[in-house]
């Protein structure tokens, strides 16, 4: 799938978001060799890191949203499960 598709944004949009990314050191764009209007774009070693300490984050916010909630130990486990869904969503669509 191609990621404009996916983001249902324009190649207008998307392309300068893609070199700033870039510039930043967050992916590496790269034309494919048998079709050049094709650009392949990877996560950064820094990308992945920078998604992990987002992840660890949004989970610190949760926990801490949820720390004063008594005697409704099945929303703060269904909150953790639901978060757990998203995260393996989102690795499978990395594959992707």
């Amino acid at each position: 799938m191609e990621l404009g598709e996916h983001l249902d944004l324009d190649s207008g949009t998307l392309t300068p978001l893609l070199k700033r990314m870039e510039q930043d050191g967050l992916v590496i764009r790269k034309r494919k060799r048998t079709d050049e209007r094709v650009v392949l774009i990877s996560l950064t070693e820094k990308a992945i890191q920078l998604e992990e300490a987002v992840i660890s984050e949004v989970n610190t916010c949760i926990q801490q949203l949820f720390s004063d909630v008594e005697g409704d130990t099945n929303l703060l486990a269904e909150m953790k499960r639901l978060n757990e869904i998203l995260k393996n969503h989102l690795i499978k669509e990395e594959k992707r």
